[in-house]
């Protein structure tokens, strides 16, 4: 599988949920269990960092007298 494949298969996987990202992955990844593997630890990452930012940048928002 090329880059580019993976990269299509990253994209509309983020664009899923739940049982259906489960589902596209199984099916898009069938008989590749290192690039389903692969795939997964990609979207880990990419939920960790959208939810979690970086404490530095949130720090930032606020340094300057404002109020919540």
């Amino acid at each position: 599988m090329s880059y580019q494949e993976a990269k299509v298969i990253f994209t509309e996987a983020l664009e899923r949920e739940g049982d259906d990202r489960a589902a596209y992955l199984a099916e898009a990844c069938e008989g590749q269990p290192d690039l389903l593997n692969e795939i997964q630890l990609l979207l880990d990452r990419h939920a960790s960092t959208v939810l979690d930012p970086p404490k530095s940048r949130i720090a930032g928002e606020y340094q300057n007298g404002d109020t919540v």
